[in-house]
């Protein structure tokens, strides 16, 4: 309803000015690092806007933070949508997926197919859907372990099929080993955040990953959790 009221407005727009310049989200404020699904819309936006007349677009992430799940594909796919709005959506995500991960493509695109597939089902199932906007409180009961753990596992996959290359193209082997540890990072970082949900807190396991999710954190330079929320300030809150 909410979506479709904002459609019907720009809709009445458009018989006014000319151009429009339009400012838009694709970051949860509340929880940057969590897959965030905007890809089902985000081809279907660029094609309204143009259809309305839009001439320059503020397409705004994170702020204060380098980037959250798959930042880089959506940065390449708007980049490439904004030239051509009606170029093939399948297409451009294959080119992404071969060209940034390489050899861990496939299980990278697996990864992605699994959380997007997940949103869509919530949104299937779920009374009024689940339509994340740019402040929304993520339910943990909505995202099982089981699907936290099948993430995790998919992107050990991918980061196996780099040892080949360790020895002959350190640099390459390091620069998409920090690739994947991005999205292990968003995966972690849920579910620490909601770890009473899925494991014993009492466990030494729950201080040895708090730890490393720490460490692999600072490698990347991850400085917010959420907007004006600092990671130190998140690390404290934790349990």
């Amino acid at each position: 309803k909410l979506n479709a009221s904002f459609k019907t407005a720009g809709d009445g727009w458009k018989t006014l000015p000319d151009n429009f310049y339009e400012r838009d989200y694709s970051a949860d404020y509340r929880a940057f690092l969590p897959f965030y699904n905007v890809y089902g819309a985000l081809q279907k936006n660029l094609q309204w806007y143009k259809e309305i007349g839009v001439v320059h677009i503020f397409r705004q992430d994170t702020t204060g933070e380098a980037f959250n799940s798959f930042s880089q594909l959506r940065a390449y796919l708007t980049s490439k949508l904004m030239w051509d709005v009606d170029a093939d959506m399948n297409a451009l995500m294959d080119d992404f997926f071969d060209k940034f991960y390489k050899s861990g493509a496939g299980y990278m695109r697996e990864y992605f197919n699994l959380m997007q597939g997940h949103c869509m089902t919530l949104d299937a199932t779920l009374s009024g859907g689940y339509h994340k906007t740019c402040y929304f409180e993520i339910d943990p009961n909505k995202w099982p372990i089981r699907i936290m753990e099948q993430a995790l596992d998919l992107i050990a996959k991918a980061e196996a099929t780099y040892e080949p290359i360790k020895a002959t193209d350190s640099a390459l082997y390091e620069k998409l080993k920090l690739r994947t540890l991005q999205e292990s990072v968003c995966v972690r970082a849920l579910i620490m955040d909601n770890y009473g949900t899925y494991y014993n807190i009492e466990a030494p396991r729950y201080t040895e990953m708090k730890e490393q999710l720490r460490k692999d954190m600072e490698k990347i330079g991850i400085s917010f959790w959420k907007e004006s929320g600092g990671i130190g300030t998140w690390f404290s809150e934790l349990p």
